[in-house]
């Protein structure tokens, strides 16, 4: 007989991918605005972390990682330190969370703050979700593959299906996103990654002691497959972007849009757009580029020109209505660190004048939405001395619809990692980790 105990304190903060952090401030009491914020907290456990949430089709969905229960079985002695992690989902609808169901879990689970699992809804209605999966670690790094699973039941059950597309070499694995792409069937997902090859390094060393730090590593690549019954063949889309920057990627009327962190020879770092056109139309353009109609070059959003050696977790996030793109971001260029938000209404082959929303120093890590009429949301990590705070704001593409509010105070660790957003009835959707040990997740609905 099993019997199953769920130990609360002996919760840990999680591994991430490199494990030189910085260490965890006090945890503040979370801040909501007299202006209106009501409380919803999600069915997680202590210590959970790196919630995202998920807007498909009139559903909202919640994914996040947490401790599985530690497990006592006769005669075996668990490990009572390091007890696996899961991937958990729930959904929110009319003003509560759903019970959380677990779509994987197991030792080999990796937790990363800024590098968090993504949700998809095929045409048909079956969901796909990925996570991190550690192939080989020590104490200083992690190789990973990225693992997926398929339900057909609204969440309730969940089929694996496999790993990601794994080329010549140990490659690391991570910062996913995926997008339904009906135009290549009822059950087409779209799915976008980086991948880091590494150089020079034996992946059967890692985890045995016999190398202590981390190998060589080549410039982040970005990828994209389609997911249905079974995974599709990789190709590669952009041969050196910036490392450990999530991406984001949307359908327009017609076809999916990436957006990422390019990395220039020079160390540029912009934020960059790869819009797929029409294959058949393509074939016949010289110089088109790459197969499956995706251009030769990328687009660039905004040319902040922005040099750096590191973004991590500043990729950019992004949102759709039809052709309309609300795209934000963070960049320190000119050494002056700021959150920016532009729009188009062209999917995506012209954007407007960036808009400042933030300039004090803000840490940037940024959310966003679009309303069907236009107006977005932008939510981010602002400086708060030794905190930092949720910050929310509306915008048009004439500016600001009122200043940014404050949803809630939190820390300014890597375990916060990126609050997420969504529009539910009565308000917006924040869900983020306040930081403590162990961390949890909080959740508010804030009126603007």
């Amino acid at each position: 007989m099993r019997i199953t105990f769920i130990i609360a304190a002996l919760m840990i903060a999680p591994n991430a991918r490199a494990q030189s952090r910085p260490s965890a401030s006090p945890a503040p009491a979370a801040t909501a605005l007299a202006s209106g914020t009501h409380d919803i907290n999600p069915p997680s456990a202590r210590g959970a972390l790196a919630p995202r949430l998920s807007t498909l089709g009139d559903a909202v969905y919640l994914t996040w990682l947490e401790k599985s229960p530690i497990e006592f079985q006769p005669g075996v002695m668990p490990d009572l330190r390091n007890p696996p992690y899961r991937l958990r989902i729930c959904r929110f609808t009319d003003g509560h969370w759903t019970q959380a169901q677990t779509i994987a879990q197991g030792k080999d689970l990796l937790a990363d703050p800024g590098d968090v699992s993504a949700l998809a809804q095929a045409e048909d209605g079956s969901l796909v979700a990925c996570w991190l999966s550690k192939v080989t670690e020590n104490a200083s790094h992690s190789i990973c593959d990225v693992m997926l699973a398929r339900s057909t039941d609204v969440g309730q059950t969940w089929t694996a299906l496999g790993a990601l597309p794994n080329h010549n070499g140990p490659i690391d694995h991570g910062y996913v996103s995926l997008v339904a792409e009906p135009s290549a069937g009822k059950s087409a997902i779209r799915a976008f990654w980086l991948e880091t090859p590494l150089a020079g390094h034996d992946p059967n060393e890692v985890g045995n002691g016999a190398a202590e730090s981390p190998p060589a590593a080549r410039p982040s690549q970005l990828h994209t497959a389609l997911i249905g019954e079974t995974i599709g063949a990789s190709q590669l889309l952009d041969d050196k972007v910036c490392d450990g920057c999530p991406i984001g990627s949307v359908m327009t009327s017609k076809n999916p849009v990436v957006v990422y962190r390019d990395r220039s020879s020079a160390e540029i770092r912009d934020i960059t757009l790869l819009r797929r056109g029409d294959a058949n139309a393509a074939k016949d353009t010289p110089n088109a580029g790459r197969a499956n109609g995706w251009p030769a070059e990328p687009h660039i959003v905004y040319p902040d020109s922005w040099m750096t050696l590191s973004a991590d977790m500043n990729g950019p996030a992004i949102d759709s209505q039809g052709d309309q793109l609300i795209v934000a971001w963070y960049t320190g260029a000119q050494s002056h660190a700021r959150v920016e938000v532009t729009f188009s209404s062209d999917g995506g082959t012209t954007f407007s004048k960036p808009i400042e929303l933030d300039s004090n120093k803000p840490l940037g890590h940024v959310s966003a939405v679009l309303d069907r009429d236009g107006t977005g949301l932008v939510c981010w990590l602002a400086d708060n001395g030794a905190q930092a705070e949720i910050k929310l704001v509306r915008v048009v593409l004439d500016g600001l619809l009122g200043p940014p509010v404050t949803v809630a105070v939190t820390g300014r660790s890597r375990a916060v990692g990126i609050p997420a957003i969504a529009h539910v009835k009565g308000g917006i959707l924040v869900v983020w980790t306040q930081e403590g040990n162990p961390t949890t997740l909080r959740a508010v609905v804030q009126r603007l």
